[in-house]
């Protein structure tokens, strides 16, 4: 009815088309009521944005504070209410993540970062922070996408560079890592600390003398370096200068009595100039203070076994693989820890995991033809054998056991032909057999 007083006739012939008229003062009144009630609904939905931000922030702000407690339950809880009430804010995804990360929920907290940079691309502290869990989950590609992300954002952020100088040599992208040193050196950032990596990073590329004028700057920067001295120490191993390997490793232990690396290198020296028991002393110390590395239990498996400690051994070996389930040079000495502790089955199943890895060692091989031979399943002890000395025709210990587990087949030729290699390649032990068993 209204509209109608808006439209014209034409005075010719009917309808020449809408067109509007000047509306009049009770029109007026209604459309100045009908723009008021759209910008008050526009006001409204903008107010109650602003309002759930507001909340928002309020609610992480009672989460920090409950961290500050330690009371990340708390802040967990507050951080969740802050997503409910405001799910497109970024800075809640990468609070809850934060404190997932720290409880060890990393694939959880890697999904909230991913919200979290889907939200927000241009934050270089979520890209940061999601770097850091995915090296710990050793996706080191993706950890150095997210920090090469991160430096595009803030190019001068020099913590972020530095973490990147630990994801390159996590890759052994060892030259790009060497860069990344540099240009960190060259900003001043940590000198003497970034040239401690330096010298790591020469020492793994082999390059000794560049390693070695590096740690004498540090040194004369710094000469309570116990890294400095750590790492002169490993310089003195790989030259068999084990006595002067050990006053830098000491060097080290006295600069930082709880430097676990210095001692479980000292260990080594010990090892090398045949001191067990004080490797073992070393080495227990380096547990004690370091109870996460594979390696160290490793270690210490290998020198309780030297000793006669089979037992020890053994649960060194265990620790190992609870650590690293990959660890397959410990799955090999637990199968022989497990074949000397007469663990047949045990053995066989730990050379079978060796194996799926490393299909090609005539070592392993050889310790499941031993297993078998040990459970008289002689068929099977001979098929392990021969695979054996199919990868190594010249592996004399592999011939012998083969002739051995032949002639206690009753297959006297084949038997007496495998001692007779065996002796050839200087095996001692198929002499005596060949004498007692093949009328030599």
């Amino acid at each position: 009815m209204l509209a109608a007083n808006f439209i014209e006739r034409s005075p010719s012939n009917g309808f020449s088309g809408p067109r509007w008229r000047k509306p009049g003062p009770v029109n007026h009144a209604l459309l100045f009521a009908l723009i008021l009630c759209l910008i008050f609904i526009g006001s409204s939905k903008g107010q109650g944005l602003q309002s759930n931000r507001t909340e928002a922030i309020r609610l992480i702000q009672d989460g920090d504070n409950m961290m500050s407690f330690a009371n990340w339950q708390e802040a967990l809880f507050a951080y969740d209410n802050a997503i409910a009430i405001d799910p497109s804010y970024a800075t809640a995804y990468m609070k809850k993540a934060n404190i997932l990360a720290k409880i060890g929920r990393n694939q959880e907290a890697i999904k909230l970062y991913d919200k979290a940079v889907q939200l927000n691309p241009y934050s270089e502290y979520v890209y940061d922070s999601r770097a850091k869990l995915k090296m710990l989950a050793m996706d080191y590609s993706g950890a150095l996408n997210d920090l090469n992300n991160a430096m595009a954002i803030d190019p001068s952020n020099e913590k972020i560079r530095d973490r990147k100088v630990d994801d390159l040599i996590a890759m052994k992208a060892y030259e790009q890592a060497l860069d990344e040193i540099d240009t960190l050196i060259m900003a001043d950032y940590k000198v003497v600390y970034e040239l401690e990596r330096k010298a790591l990073v020469l020492m793994l590329i082999d390059s000794v003398a560049e390693c070695r004028k590096t740690l004498d700057k540090v040194l004369e920067m710094n000469n309570n370096s116990a890294l400095a001295h750590d790492l002169l120490g490993i310089l003195s191993l790989k030259k068999d200068d084990y006595a002067m390997a050990l006053v830098h490793f000491t060097k080290a232990i006295e600069i930082d009595p709880e430097f676990a690396l210095a001692y479980y290198n000292r260990g080594i020296a010990f090892l090398y100039l045949n001191n067990n028991d004080a490797a073992l002393n070393d080495l227990d110390r380096a547990i004690e203070i370091r109870q996460n590395l594979a390696q160290f239990y490793f270690t210490r498996a290998i020198t309780s076994k030297q000793q006669g400690e089979m037992d020890n051994a053994l649960a060194d070996y265990d620790k190992a693989l609870i650590l690293n389930d990959n660890y397959n040079a410990a799955f090999y000495n637990r199968a022989y820890t497990l074949k000397v502790l007469g663990e047949y089955t045990r053995a066989l199943k730990d050379v079978s995991e060796f194996l799926f890895n490393e299909p090609d060692s005539p070592k392993a091989w050889n310790l499941m033809g031993n297993a078998y031979a040990m459970q008289s399943d002689y068929l099977q002890a001979i098929d392990s054998y021969t695979s054996a000395v199919n990868l190594n025709p010249e592996y004399a210990e592999a011939h012998y056991n083969r002739g051995l587990v032949n002639l206690m087949s009753n297959k006297y030729e084949p038997g007496c032909q495998d001692l007779l290699e065996a002796e050839r390649l200087g095996y001692d032990k198929a002499s005596l057999k060949l004498q007692a068993f093949c009328g030599r």
